[in-house]
This record gives C-alpha cells, sequence and structure tokens, in this order.
C-alpha cells in the first residue's frame, strides 16, 4: 500500500512507539491522526508531527470507554474525512509478582491493552466494512507469544491481542480489509524503565517500532517482529525441550529482567498509567512483602500509592 494520501489514526501517538511510528508515517505522506488520553500530550504529537512538515490533527479519547471511542470515531470521520488506517498502540505495562497485583490493576491493564483494541476495532470496522477496505494494526508484544514472568497481565493482554488479531483476520479473508499484528521485544520506552535490561532479544527503539508498523501496512504482514531477528524465539520453543528453554531463560536474563524493578523510576509513569480508575474508591495499597521505604530495599512491584494523584 501507498502511504501517501492516506488517512492514519494512532492511539497512544502522543510519545514513545506511537509518537514515532506517527513520524514514520508522516515522511511517508500519511495524514496522521493523533490520539491520546489526554490534550497535552495529543497536542505535544501533532507538533512533533508539523514541525517536520507533517499534516496532524489531535483528538483526546480514552480507548479503555466504550461510548467515548464510538463518539470519537464518528467525529474524526465527520472531520477529517474517512480513515484508511487505524494503528492501536496505546497500552500500558505494571510489573511485579502475579499474587502481590491489586484487583483495580490487573482491570486496567486489560482494559486499555485488550478491549482498548476490541472497542476501536469495533468502531471502525462498520465504516471500512461500508467502503471496502482498510487496514488495522495492532502493536503487541513478544510478550503475546512467550509468557514473560512478573508481567503475568501484560503477557496476557498481549496474547489476547494476537489471538484477536488473528480470529477477526480470518472472518475477513474474503474482503479488502487488512490486518496485521506487531511483536516488539525490549523497547527503549517509559514501559521499560527501571527494569533489568535481558541479554537476548537485543534492545530495539521507538524507531525500529516504526520501521516495522510502516513495513507491515506497505508489504500487508500479518506478523511482524520487531527486531526481525526475534522471531528465532518461535524456533527455539519448537525444537528445544522444556528445561533447556528454561535455562536458556534465565541465561538470557529474560526470567529476571522483570523481577527487581526500581519503582522510584517507575512511579510517575505507573501512576499516568492508572488514570481513568475510579478517583472514589480507596487508594491502592500494593506492597509486597519485600518492600519496605528508605532502608534500600527495591520495591518488586508497581504499586500505586495513591491514584487520586494521577488525575
Amino acid at each position: 500500500m501507498n502511504l501517501r494520501g492516506k488517512l492514519v489514526l494512532i492511539t497512544g501517538a502522543g510519545r514513545g512507539i506511537g509518537l514515532a511510528t506517527a513520524i514514520e508515517l508522516s515522511r511517508a505522506g500519511a495524514r496522521i491522526i493523533v490520539v491520546e488520553l489526554d490534550a497535552a500530550a495529543a497536542e505535544a504529537g501533532v507538533t512533533s508531527i508539523e514541525e517536520r512538515g507533517g499534516k496532524a490533527w489531535s483528538y483526546v479519547m480514552d480507548v479503555s470507554d466504550r461510548s467515548a471511542v464510538d463518539k470519537t470515531i464518528s467525529q474524526i470521520e465527520e472531520d477529517c474525512g474517512p480513515l484508511d488506517i487505524v494503528i492501536n498502540n496505546a497500552g500500558i505495562m505494571l510489573l511485579g509478582e502475579f499474587m502481590e497485583h491489586e484487583h483495580q490493576q490487573d482491570i486496567r491493564q486489560m482494559e486499555v491493552n485488550f478491549f482498548g483494541v476490541v472497542n476501536v476495532m469495533r468502531s471502525v470496522l462498520p465504516y471500512m466494512e461500508k467502503r471496502g477496505r482498510g487496514h488495522i494494526v495492532n502493536i503487541a508484544s513478544l510478550a503475546g507469544k512467550f509468557g514473560v514472568p512478573y508481567s503475568a497481565l501484560y503477557s496476557a493482554s498481549k496474547h489476547a491481542v494476537i489471538g484477536l488479531t488473528e480470529s477477526i483476520r480470518g472472518e475477513y479473508l474474503d474482503s479488502n480489509i487488512h490486518f496485521s499484528y506487531v511483536m516488539p521485544g525490549v523497547v527503549e520506552t517509559e514501559l521499560f524503565m527501571g527494569a533489568t535490561k535481558p541479554k537476548w532479544p537485543p534492545m530495539s527503539t521507538p524507531q525500529d517500532v516504526a520501521v516495522g508498523v510502516r513495513r507491515a501496512i506497505e508489504k500487508r504482514k500479518v506478523e511482524v517482529f520487531v527486531p526481525r531477528l526475534a522471531r528465532f524465539s518461535l524456533y527455539l520453543r519448537l525444537f528445544l525441550p522444556q528445561f533447556a528453554q528454561d535455562k536458556l531463560s534465565r541465561v538470557l536474563n529474560v526470567a529476571e529482567m522483570f523481577r527487581n524493578v526500581d519503582r522510584a523510576k517507575r512511579q510517575e509513569y505507573v501512576l499516568r498509567a492508572m488514570v481513568g480508575v475510579d478517583e472514589k474508591s480507596e487508594p491502592l495499597q500494593a506492597e509486597s512483602p519485600t518492600s519496605s521505604s528508605g532502608n534500600g530495599v527495591e520495591q518488586k512491584n508497581d504499586s500505586v500509592v495513591s491514584v487520586s494523584a494521577a488525575s
């Protein structure tokens, strides 16, 4: 597909992978709809695109709110014209031991990472069906192929996104509506802040992922690994016995990279990720038994001290 003149909506396009993708597709001639949860991030994304000679508009939308998604998509179609491509990029990652996470944190990850994708797809597909064309790209993760310790709900949500994309693609095989999912490994964004770098897969940048998204669209590829070498991990799973896979995971630090995160480095991100949780509920106290304050012991979990501080 030639991107010149195409109208592309990207959720979470104010920073990180979303912004890098917006800039990359804008360079190819696409017009960009920057969708963010807060207006400042959305406007900052538009500014970054326009400073590079691109054309963009900003909209505020909570992907976890189905009604808000429907209204915003309708408004975008009216204001800017028919959407050619939709990229579901918005997502959050909360780390820690499975048994120590608060239920609200689990729900929030699924609301944004999975149901956010469901909501946007159900909203835009009727328009694409009517026009008989379109392309939806869902940003998944290598964690959607391999469960990563200490990121259980994040991994589960990305497995769900891959399954969702493959299933819906099968329903539209006879149409001119295309579906792709992109699976980054470890990316240098705030989602990985405070974690330990693994020896494998190699670290990627948001720009690397943006190039992968562009490849998915232009080549109409169904699945894209970032980096491309990450596909090798699938072959290891196919041919190595389980005990060897487990040992290799430890050797490459995959099993441990999220075990002891630096909570102080992640606190601002975690508070922002929890925006949308009912402010009337009790503040979350997700401290693990190994956590402490001021004694030098690192917090294992992405706990939120006060949800109201995020608003």
